[in-house]
């Protein structure tokens, strides 16, 4: 029970026992091919979060870009360290453009059931509407997506009268 509320995060433990059983089961190597990749790219505020550990999420799951210095010391000359990343956060993707307008990339592995239908993770995520824009999985990209253009729809309504 441990190691699944560990890799979930504390919530969603699903349904199925028998993934429970295999995300449990085995080594690293075996546990790994039972997550899945959510990849998006996020602002500089939602960065701070994640970046400072401040989520329910595994965070030995979680891969992010390490920030360049320069970028770090232009917001803060102080010295302060805006660049500090939590040690239990892998460091190991590549930086997005520092043109993009949302230039850091990270990538969480959770079980499938989590980015199939997980409320808690929608909750986290849309709470932040445009800073996060979703990558990877496809049918969670559309579902914001989707849910991008509801709201836009729903600013076109005039109320009768």
């Amino acid at each position: 029970m441990e190691l699944l509320l560990h890799h979930c995060g504390g919530t969603e433990l699903g349904t199925d026992s028998a993934a429970q059983g295999a995300l449990c089961q085995g080594n690293g190597e075996q546990r790994r091919r039972q997550l899945q990749t959510f990849r998006f790219s996020c602002k500089g505020s939602v960065f701070g979060l994640i970046r400072e550990g401040q989520l329910s999420l595994p965070l030995d799951q979680i891969r992010v870009a390490k920030p360049m210095l320069q970028e770090a010391l232009a917001r803060n000359p102080a010295g302060a360290a805006t660049g500090w990343i939590h040690p239990a956060i892998a460091l190991t993707l590549e930086p997005n453009p520092s043109t993009d307008s949302h230039p850091h990339p990270v990538e969480i592995d959770l079980p499938s059931w989590i980015l199939s239908g997980g409320m808690e993770l929608r909750r986290w995520l849309f709470s932040f509407g445009s800073a996060i824009r979703i990558e990877a999985p496809e049918a969670l990209r559309i579902e914001q997506q989707g849910m991008a253009l509801e709201v836009l729809a729903q600013g076109q309504w005039k109320p009768e009268g």
